[in-house]
């Protein structure tokens, strides 16, 4: 590809971009993935086609649930002695969930309890409009009680949201003390959150505010039910 674009009179060649995968807690795929590209740069020169930039994506993970992933600093030391002998080469790094995802939490109200003979259900006002990794991917977060200071026995729930869909759940077996009314807490939301949530089942998104010590700043107003339909037009 490289070689048919350096033919290309409206073509100009700057760099390699690669991504490996997501939630990686380990660093030696980032390094086995930077010494292949290492090897290809090299082929490259000698067809004298010269990069500016080497772009190693992102999927450096977070703790969701335990993970000990290594920290930024980590992953740019064993980087940068990979990478020694290509001081002239400007190195791009995208770790947008290792930033975000542990900086933001889902606050939700549970709104009822109920429970059938096998489990139990806390139903909350927040759903897969408003984060979808669980029902997408089922991906595990961390649900905690707002308030953990109350004394209240513990019970196993599944929390699920009030959509009309086998899938809206936002975790399941979930060891909690909680009664009707409780706000509840969904950790490490602060990336793929927001960013892919949905209006579904005309549901206006969520407020967000963000905290900065011991100040709050509403930066995303609360979305009304006029906002859904304001950019719709009626037949003439």
């Amino acid at each position: 590809m490289y070689r048919l674009a350096k033919t290309l009179p409206n073509v100009k060649i700057t760099g390699m971009d690669c991504h490996i995968g997501s939630q990686l807690t380990e660093l030696q795929p980032f390094l086995d993935a930077t010494d292949r590209l290492i090897v290809l740069m090299e082929q490259l020169k000698e067809d004298g086609i010269e990069l500016h930039h080497l772009d190693l994506g992102g999927g450096l993970g977070v703790p969701y649930n335990g993970e000990e992933p290594p920290h930024p600093t980590e992953y740019a030391k064993a980087l940068l002695e990979k990478l020694k002998g290509y001081a002239d080469l400007e190195i791009i790094l995208e770790p947008g969930r290792a930033i975000t995802a542990n900086a933001g939490i889902l606050v939700t109200k549970v709104e009822y309890l109920k429970a059938n003979e096998d489990r139990n259900f806390a139903i909350v006002d927040t759903g897969m409009n408003d984060m979808i990794r669980p029902a997408l991917y089922e991906a595990y977060m961390q649900i905690t009680e707002v308030d953990q200071s109350l004394s209240r026995e513990k019970a196993v729930y599944d929390v699920v949201g009030p959509i009309c869909e086998t899938s809206d759940f936002l975790g399941k077996d979930r060891e909690l003390a909680i009664e009707q009314g409780d706000l509840i807490a969904m950790r490490s939301a602060g990336a793929y959150g927001a960013a892919m949530s949905s209006t579904y089942n005309s549901r206006p998104q969520a407020v967000e505010i963000m905290v900065d010590g011991d100040q709050a700043y509403l930066i995303k107003a609360r979305a009304s039910f006029a906002d859904l339909w304001r950019l719709e037009k009626l037949l003439p």
